[in-house]
C-alpha cells in the first residue's frame, strides 16, 4: 500500500477492515520479498547490529521478523499509523513518527536502517536520507527496497494494452504534483550526495503474472499480480489528476485488472534494491 495513503490513513478512524487491508497487502509485498531474497530479511552485509531502525513500518511484520532471527537487536519501527499487530517480542518497539517533518528525537543511533516500499511516502526523501545518515553508527547500513511503475516489456503482448495505458497515465498524474514514481532510482545517487558510500544497487524481475515457466518465478508472478490488483485500487487519484473522468477512470482500472492477471500478457516490474554503508571516522572514501 502507499505510503502517502497510509499518511491520509493517520488522520482517519482506523477501522478493522483498513487494518485487515493493510495487513493483507503488507503481508503478500513481505511474502514476495522473500521469495526474491530466498529467505533473507535484507542484502546489506549487515552484522550483529544493536540498533535497527524499520521506517515506514507498517504492521511491523518485517521487524517483527528481524527481531524474532536478532535476538541480541533492538529494534523500532516507526510509522504515520499506530496499525501494528500485537507482539511478544521484547526486542521490538513501534512508535508513531514522520519520518520527514518530525525530529529525531532518538537517544541512539543506529547500526541499521531499513524502508521499504516508501516511493509514494515523502515529498523530499534525500532530506530523510540525510536525517538517517545524521543518526547512524559509523559504519552502519541503510537499505531500501521499491519498485516502479515502469513496466518491462518481455515480448510485443504488451503494446497496446490497458495496463500499459494505466501505468503510463499513474505516472503522468504523479509528475503533475511532483511525485515521482521512479524515484527509486535515485536513492543510490542520493545516499552518495548525503555522504554513504559502498553504495550497491541490485535488480529483480518481479513477472507480472504467473505466465513464466520457472517455478520460483511463477510463484513470484503470483504475489506480484495480487500486489499490482492492489496498486490499481490504491493509485486512481492520480488517473484523475491526469484528466481522465470517473466512468473513464472505472473502465480502464476494470481493463487493467484483467490485463494484470492474463497470461497471455507478459512484462516485468523490477524491484530496486539499494544499500549503502556510513563511514568509518577517518576513513577515506572515493
Amino acid at each position: 500500500m502507499p505510503k502517502e495513503e497510509q499518511r491520509r490513513l493517520s488522520k482517519l478512524e482506523i477501522t478493522p477492515y483498513i487494518v485487515y487491508w493493510i495487513a493483507k497487502v503488507q503481508d503478500l509485498q513481505h511474502e514476495m520479498s522473500l521469495l526474491v531474497l530466498n529467505g533473507q530479511l535484507g542484502k546489506a552485509p549487515v552484522k550483529s547490529p544493536r540498533n535497527v531502525l524499520d521506517i515506514g513500518t507498517g504492521t511491523g511484520i518485517w521487524a517483527l521478523q528481524f527481531a524474532k532471527h536478532n535476538p541480541s537487536s533492538q529494534i523500532t519501527g516507526s510509522d504515520l499509523s499506530t496499525i501494528q499487530r500485537q507482539h511478544n517480542e521484547p526486542n521490538c518497539s513501534f512508535i508513531q513518527h514522520d519520518a520527514e517533518t518530525d525530529d529525531w528525537a532518538f537517544s541512539q543511533k543506529f547500526d541499521y536502517v531499513h524502508l521499504r516500499y516508501i516511493v509514494t511516502c515523502f515529498n523530499d526523501t534525500k532530506s530523510v536520507i540525510q536525517k538517517a545518515f545524521d543518526h547512524m553508527e559509523p559504519g552502519g547500513w541503510i537499505e531500501f527496497y521499491d519498485t516502479t511503475t515502469e513496466l518491462i516489456r518481455i515480448d510485443d503482448t504488451l503494446t497496446g494494452t490497458a495496463v500499459e495505458r494505466w501505468a503510463r497515465l499513474v505516472d503522468e498524474g504523479g509528475k503533475k504534483i511532483g511525485r515521482d514514481f521512479a524515484k527509486s532510482l535515485k536513492y543510490p545517487v542520493w545516499c552518495r550526495e548525503v555522504g554513504f558510500t559502498d553504495v550497491t544497487e541490485e535488480y529483480f524481475p518481479l513477472p507480472s503474472n504467473p505466465w513464466t515457466k520457472d517455478a520460483k518465478f511463477k510463484e513470484i508472478g503470483r504475489y506480484s499480480m495480487n500486489n499490482q490488483l492492489g496498486l490499481v485500487d490504491s493509485l486512481s487519484r492520480f488517473l484523475r489528476i491526469a484528466g481522465l473522468s470517473e466512468d473513464e477512470i472505472e473502465k480502464l482500472e476494470a481493463q487493467t485488472k484483467q490485463d494484470i492477471q492474463n497470461p497471455d500478457i507478459h512484462y516485468c516490474m523490477a524491484l530496486h534494491i539499494s544499500y549503502a554503508r556510513k563511514p568509518f571516522i577517518g576513513e577515506q572514501t572515493v
